[in-house]
């Protein structure tokens, strides 16, 4: 094998994708599906989903007991407020409603037009909102919102 000027093993390019096609979809729990044509400028979608985990020993045995938690999932939606329309459906700032339902979904293709698709869709239920704030900056003359929401379920196909 090649090796770099460190004495290491080169690497070799094993190929370019993207997810340029991920879209999000805000839906209600009454079964209204978002327009995902809508141009909401969204700038990145961040979430976490951990459940608890309590650990507990008896008294003179090395054993390890784990008695699992329940789960719960926080995420935040930056966005630049501009050109479209990005009405986040009113149930998901109802805190006594069931929230929402947000569909994230990124396929991936290589950019020589290759067969190799690969895709994945995440689906967050009981979203709501819990914070809503943004900024305004002079310089760049943009007004960016962030938006903080837990989510009761989580999915990944």
């Amino acid at each position: 094998m090649a090796q770099d000027i460190y004495k290491r093993e080169a690497r070799q390019l094993g190929g370019v994708f993207s997810v340029d096609k991920a879209v999000a979809v805000f839906s209600s729990n009454q079964g209204d599906e978002g327009d995902t044509n809508k141009k909401a400028l969204v700038q990145g979608v961040e979430w976490s989903y951990p459940r608890d985990v309590k650990y507990i020993y008896e008294l003179g045995s090395p054993d390890e007991y784990r008695v699992l938690g329940r789960t719960r999932g926080i995420m935040t939606i930056t966005r630049i407020v501009g050109a479209g329309d990005f009405n986040i459906d009113r149930n998901m700032f109802d805190a006594c409603g069931n929230g929402g339902t947000l569909t994230l979904k990124a396929t991936s293709s290589f950019c020589d037009g290759g067969s190799q698709e690969n895709s994945v869709t995440y689906t967050f239920t009981g979203v709501m909102v819990t914070d809503f704030g943004g900024n305004i900056s002079v310089e760049d003359q943009m007004i960016r919102e962030r938006l903080s929401l837990a989510f009761t379920g989580f999915t990944k196909d």
